[in-house]
């Protein structure tokens, strides 16, 4: 409650005011707004999903970037990596087949394959993205004692690394990670091993990223 106080020469009195309502049409705009505002509010709240993935994206210029991945299948196991160059072209592309081992040992595996191809395609300045986070993290960090059953190939990918003058490894999410996955998938289908060309990868296969819209770069050749 708000008083006024009011000095007279002759006495201090008090006068209380009573607050007055707003006019109707202004009550009724102010409500209109808050019921437009909660709408839109509750609307949002229905509507909008954080993402659950990122996309994959190009490396810099002057970069390549290489994507791995392996397809444990009952007696053996694939191994696949894919290389993009800034403008998202796949520039080259490997297969392998393995012995059969549980996930975790073929995706070390698929590591160190595609390490392997880069050096011997004689590629430099190149960033390495996987989807497993123990592989990744083994080889991002020295100081982490990899599991038991890829140490020695976390060794092996540390050795051929020196031999690059500019590498790195990143992790990401499958949804980043799709063209390798589907070109692994490919693997026991594909009639050779090795440098694949790129004009032999079916379409459904190069266009893996475009899978609900988290390709940023339609697939394209070299």
């Amino acid at each position: 409650m708000l008083k006024s106080i009011h000095p007279s020469p002759a006495s201090t009195t008090s006068q209380t005011i009573t607050p007055t309502s707003p006019p109707p049409h202004l009550a009724h705009e102010i409500l209109k707004t808050f019921l437009f505002h909660q709408q839109a509010w509750e609307f949002s709240s229905q509507h909008t999903t954080i993402p659950t993935h990122k996309p994959w994206s190009p490396p810099p210029p002057g970069w390549h970037k290489i994507n791995f991945d392996a397809a444990v299948r009952p007696n053996q196991v694939y191994l696949a990596a894919i290389c993009r160059n800034h403008m998202g072209r796949i520039t080259h592309a490997w297969l392998s087949a393995d012995s059969h081992g549980d996930s975790l040992w073929a995706e070390a595996k698929a590591a160190l394959f595609a390490v392997s191809s880069a050096l011997a395609s004689g590629l430099d300045s190149i960033i390495f993205e996987g989807d497993s986070l123990q592989v990744i993290s083994s080889l991002q960090n020295s100081a982490t004692s990899p599991h038991w059953s890829i140490s020695n190939i976390i060794n092996d990918i540390n050795v051929l690394a020196l031999s690059f003058s500019c590498i790195s490894f990143s992790h990401v999410l499958r949804a980043a990670n799709t063209l390798a996955h589907s070109f692994a998938a490919w693997a026991p289908f594909c009639s050779g091993l090795g440098a694949i060309p790129i004009s032999s990868i079916p379409a459904h296969v190069v266009q893996a990223d475009m899978v609900d819209g988290i390709g940023p770069l339609p697939p394209s050749f070299s």
